[in-house]
């Protein structure tokens, strides 16, 4: 755990990386005692930046209309790795939100990010279900996660 914060700034251009470091927290995260021990240091920044390195992939296509008449159809899609990083993103978010104690220090971070995942990737499933159980999480017993939820309208 501590190998994977300490590494993940370093790298933050290698989005490979990232994705398998943020999933190994993510998986950690699984375990109380885990998630004590992930609370103790600084996996907020790391995991924000991570998402935000996040690569969008273009591609470009001509279509011959006849006539002499082209049309240029730019598509874009998140990377591979992207999509990855935005669901255990979400996920870690999810379960480090678990804790009612600490649901108010989590919301306040987690909202913006899962929020911003969840348009990012918008036609994957995995992303939009451990972002969905992330603000479920964030908002369950918490007011002030509630009334930034529906300021963001995530909840609508």
């Amino acid at each position: 755990m501590k190998w994977a914060l300490r590494i993940m700034p370093d790298f933050l251009e290698i989005e490979a990386l990232q994705n398998h470091a943020l999933g190994l927290l993510a998986q950690l995260s699984d375990n109380y005692a885990m998630r004590r021990e992930l609370f103790r240091v600084d996996w907020v920044s790391p995991t924000v930046a991570a998402v935000n390195g996040n690569v969008e992939n273009t591609t470009e296509t001509w279509l011959d209309k006849g006539g002499g008449k082209r049309e240029k159809r730019v598509s874009r899609e998140p990377s591979r790795h992207a999509v990855d990083t935005c669901a255990w993103a979400c996920k870690l978010f999810a379960q480090m939100a678990c804790d009612n104690a600490k649901r108010v220090v989590v919301a306040d971070d987690a909202l913006p990010v899962v929020i911003n995942c969840m348009k990012f990737c918008p036609e994957e499933p995995t992303v939009n279900l451990n972002a969905c159980k992330a603000i479920y999480n964030c908002v369950y017993r918490c007011e002030a996660a509630h009334i930034m939820a529906t300021e963001e309208d995530a909840l609508g």
